[in-house]
């Protein structure tokens, strides 16, 4: 984790606020993975109502994609192919890329703090806690998706 953390920590300073280095699909996909395999280790400490909860601070990125994906399908598009529909970067070509880094950067930090919050109330509420946070992303990307729509 302290490893991840590092690389992480030294590839920011190259690509915040503007990005020089190119990370790319196989850089990105292997912090992805990495992230993953940590959640997987942390998950087989707990419980099976209590391990969900750790999908709680990737709502804004798993909500944008499974929802962007699944139009893409519906619309019979090919959603293998490359495209720039994703509501992070709908939102960057409006608000700049850094803005919209900033806002998934605090709604991923404050997810982490109402789990921080939570930890010690009944895991019916925390589960709806993680169901609205869910819930808000969703309402989140479609906002963002809508007023596109509206622009174009």
């Amino acid at each position: 984790a302290r490893a991840l953390l590092g690389a992480r920590a030294g590839f920011l300073p190259f690509n915040f606020p503007r990005a020089r280095i190119f990370m790319g699909d196989v850089g990105s996909g292997a912090i992805g993975y990495a992230i993953a395999g940590l959640g997987a280790l942390a998950a087989t400490g707990l419980d099976a109502w209590h391990a969900p909860l750790l999908l709680i601070p990737l709502a804004a990125f798993m909500v944008d994609s499974s929802l962007t994906l699944l139009r893409r399908v519906r619309r019979g598009e090919r959603w293998w192919t490359p495209h720039t529909q994703h509501a992070y970067q709908v939102w960057a070509r409006r608000a700049g890329h850094v803005r919209v880094t900033l806002a998934y950067a605090i709604f991923t930090l404050l997810s982490l703090v109402s789990l921080h919050l939570v930890t010690e109330v009944r895991i019916g509420f925390m589960l709806c806690m993680g169901a609205g946070w869910y819930i808000s992303a969703a309402f989140l990307w479609w906002l963002i998706q809508r007023t596109e729509r509206a622009a174009s």
